[in-house]
């Protein structure tokens, strides 16, 4: 049994001390370190349940069925919405960023799950999916502020109710901020699986675990499984067009570079196994020299016709690639250097795109093929860079990826 009669005491005398009667209007306390002070500091009561082992029934009927992905995996719908929560206390877990402590700032939005805080505590959330996909990551981030020793308060991410991570909730291991962990949940892909994190804390020092949006994935850390498009990202994956960006991620919101473009695009044409000729004595660019990382990648797509470059025996490689210059390099990298697109008439199709636009038969095409439907209601958007996003749809359609 820890020794906590003094650490009860202060705390006491700091409660009494704090502006006198904040806790009284519900305010905020002046003092606000969550692991000095309780949940009651914060907050009132939630619904939670009295005994959250006595109603099993009502824990699995609060979930909402998923597929593939969570539902209100970074809590911004608020209570009650794909997680089913308690607290044998009565505090409601997805907590608002007005009831949090003012040193925990969400991790993005404006709300998060805040297990513990309360001697006794037994709190959890989670979510039923009727059938995990095959290989299936599971990536959330935390933060733990304790004023425990270790080995007393616990909190763990169960799979079914197997426990698959462990935090031992204790001052040494605070985190300061919000860490990120990925959790390998393939052995449980093609089953029906409850994702629950639980705390259990004992009497005394004050432990929270704060979590903040979880969501499942397949090969990237950062395109999940309801991102608009994560399915031509693993398409373009699967076919070996790229790997991603480096530590498990693709980057997908970062805009594609011409060097960047010339290795999907060699790829694309001659599939993933593709090495380019060594660029020998040069690379036909004096802006690309035969030590350049994408050298002799740069150096194929011009021999194949796609680009001539930027101007004036220069390729920009670092330059980003805009949706006019993309529908140019798709559409030759499709049919070869020789290709011209009909004329664009007196109609693009595009507010913004008008016939006479150096690229408007291209751009024309490019939908006409269903590769694009533009960037918006009668809008093309040709001046706009292309992010990699954006691109692993237009490699996808163009050169039919399964």
């Amino acid at each position: 049994m820890k020794h906590k009669t003094f650490a009860i005491l202060l705390l006491i005398i700091m409660l009494v001390a704090s502006s006198g009667s904040a806790l009284a209007q519900g305010t905020t306390p002046q003092t606000d370190n969550p692991e000095a002070l309780p949940k009651s500091a914060f907050m009132s009561p939630g619904t939670g349940n009295a005994n959250r082992e006595a109603t099993p029934l009502e824990r699995r009927a609060a979930h909402i069925l998923g597929t593939s992905s969570l539902v209100n995996g970074n809590f911004e719908q608020g209570q009650n919405v794909g997680w089913a929560e308690d607290s044998n206390h009565g505090w409601a877990v997805v907590t608002p960023a007005a009831d949090l402590p003012q040193t925990i700032l969400p991790h993005s939005g404006s709300w998060v799950a805040w297990l513990g805080g309360d001697n006794y505590e037994l709190a959890y959330i989670s979510q039923y999916i009727a059938t995990l996909p095959n290989s299936a990551s599971l990536r959330l981030v935390y933060w733990i502020s304790s004023g425990d020793d270790c080995g007393y308060d616990y909190a763990h991410v169960r799979i079914n109710s197997s426990a698959i991570h462990q935090w031992d909730l204790c001052s040494p291991n605070n985190t300061n901020g919000w860490v990120a962990l990925d959790l390998d949940l393939s052995a449980y892909g093609g089953q029906p699986v409850e994702i629950s994190i639980e705390i259990s804390t004992d009497e005394g020092y004050n432990s929270n675990l704060f979590i903040d949006d979880i969501f499942l994935y397949d090969t990237f850390a950062d395109v999940s499984y309801d991102y608009w498009a994560e399915n031509f990202v693993q398409r373009l994956y699967n076919a070996g067009i790229t790997g991603g960006c480096g530590n498990s991620m693709y980057c997908p919101e970062t805009g594609v570079t011409r060097d960047q473009m010339a290795v999907f695009l060699e790829r694309g044409i001659h599939g993933a196994s593709y090495a380019p000729p060594a660029p020998g004595a040069g690379t036909g660019f004096n802006d690309v020299g035969i030590t350049y990382w994408a050298g002799a990648w740069i150096k194929q797509l011009a021999a194949d016709g796609i680009t001539g470059g930027c101007g004036s025996s220069l390729y920009c490689p670092l330059s980003p690639v805009t949706r006019a210059q993309m529908a140019v390099f798709l559409l030759r990298s499709k049919y070869g250097a020789s290709y011209a697109p009909p004329d664009a008439g007196v109609d693009t199709g595009f507010t913004d795109v008008q016939p006479t636009y150096w690229a408007a038969a291209w751009i024309k095409q490019l939908v006409a093929e269903g590769i694009t439907a533009g960037c918006g209601t009668g809008l093309y958007c040709p001046e706009a860079p292309v992010n990699r996003a954006q691109m692993a749809v237009f490699l996808v359609r163009t050169f039919s990826l399964p």
